[in-house]
């Protein structure tokens, strides 16, 4: 059964939106929708000499880990903020240096080879400038990006990169 998929603009639902296509139609390269996830924390660990010892204490504190991006001996997870407690503070406290940083969303441009694409994340993140960005996940997937910034000022950030892509 072939039932069509619409997906709309929010920011203009008059417009007939994006029709997603079948598994063997060709997409061509570039952002092609953009969404938010808000109500996040970011916790950064700034002495992490080994990569992903820290997932044991989400796993303990049964915390689902939404994004985690590792560059050098340093980490940053992205978790709900009702995932967040005192206990999941203490144990990673207990072996590492932290820094918390609440209220968060993450921005997601989606598309299609974006990592060869990169005019459109160039334009997306210049249109921010001025804006506070606390992550930039790249490569670990072709058709997305995801900036995390601060979550008061997530939707005017994704109205920004909205016009500059789309309009």
């Amino acid at each position: 059964m072939n039932i069509p998929v619409i997906v709309k603009n929010s920011l203009h639902p008059e417009d007939p939106g994006t029709r997603i296509l079948p598994d063997n139609s060709i997409i061509k390269a570039g952002v092609h929708a953009i969404s938010i996830k808000k109500d996040l924390v970011l916790i950064k660990i700034l002495n992490n000499e080994n990569f992903n010892n820290f997932n044991s204490i989400f796993i303990e504190n049964n915390v689902n880990i939404e994004c985690s991006v590792n560059a050098e001996n340093r980490s940053i997870i992205a978790i709900n903020s009702s995932s967040f407690s005192d206990v999941l503070y203490s144990s990673l406290k207990d072996k590492y240096k932290i820094e918390i940083i609440k209220d968060v969303a993450l921005i997601c441009l989606c598309g299609a080879d974006l990592s060869e694409h990169h005019g459109s994340i160039a334009e997306a993140i210049s249109s921010i400038k001025d804006s506070k960005i606390y992550l930039i996940a790249s490569g670990f997937s072709n058709n997305a990006v995801l900036i995390g910034v601060k979550q008061i000022e997530a939707n005017s950030i994704l109205t920004l990169i909205h016009s500059q892509l789309f309009e």
